[in-house]
C-alpha cells in the first residue's frame, strides 16, 4: 500500500467546495431574477415555513450532488477487473 497522500485527497474536496459555493450563487442569482427577492432565510419570520424548507430542500440536494460529481470525477479509480 502507498502510505503517502496523494494531492487528490487534499485538491477534490478543495475543488468540490469551491464548486458548491458557485453553484449556491448560481441559485440564489437564479431565485432572486425569478421571485425577485432574496431566497428566503431560516431567520426570516415574515417567509413561509413552506418557502424556507423547500429552499433548503433544493439548495442541499443541489450540493450534494455536485459534492458527489466532483468527487467521482476528480478520484482516481483503481480497476478490480470485475464489471459494476
Amino acid at each position: 500500500m502507498d502510505s503517502k497522500p496523494s494531492a487528490s485527497k487534499f485538491l477534490v474536496p478543495a475543488i468540490a467546495m469551491g464548486a458548491t459555493w458557485a453553484v449556491k450563487r448560481g441559485l440564489e442569482t437564479g431565485y432572486r431574477l425569478a421571485f425577485g427577492q432574496a431566497p428566503p432565510d431560516r431567520t426570516d419570520e415574515e417567509a413561509r415555513l413552506l418557502n424556507i424548507v423547500a429552499w433548503a430542500v433544493t439548495t442541499a440536494a443541489v450540493v450534494a450532488v455536485i459534492d458527489v460529481v466532483v468527487t467521482r470525477v476528480l478520484t482516481p479509480t483503481r480497476s478490480t477487473g470485475l464489471a459494476n
